[in-house]
């Protein structure tokens, strides 16, 4: 089964290392897209790992290790995204890859 991954970064180079990487998986749709300048301030969070196993709900990437908020600085803005699928047995190395490229969330 696929599942949806979604992770925005601070910088283009960024998103396309990611990409480059996440390609020796099996992705589909995977695409790096530029995040339009918004009034809005949402808030990331850094992809990070919890546990044994990782954080997946809905997109990869959990907000917290150990209780505490991972130590990223997430107000940095974020200016682009990547968007795919991938398969569910090749998760935990797209979040490792994720993580290794400073990749963030959308705070839920």
């Amino acid at each position: 089964m696929a599942r949806k991954i979604l992770a925005y970064f601070k910088s283009e180079n960024d998103a396309e290392s990611a990409r480059s990487a996440l390609k020796t998986l099996k992705v589909t749709n995977l695409i790096v897209d530029q995040i339009p300048a918004t009034d809005e301030n949402p808030r990331y969070i850094p992809i990070a790992p919890i546990g044994p196993t990782w954080g997946v709900t809905g997109t990869v990437g959990l907000n917290k290790v150990g209780g505490e908020e991972a130590s990223q600085d997430s107000d940095a803005p974020l200016t682009h995204l990547i968007e795919g699928q991938i398969e569910e047995d090749d998760l935990n190395d797209a979040i490792g890859i994720l993580m290794k490229n400073n990749a963030f969330e959308l705070e839920k």
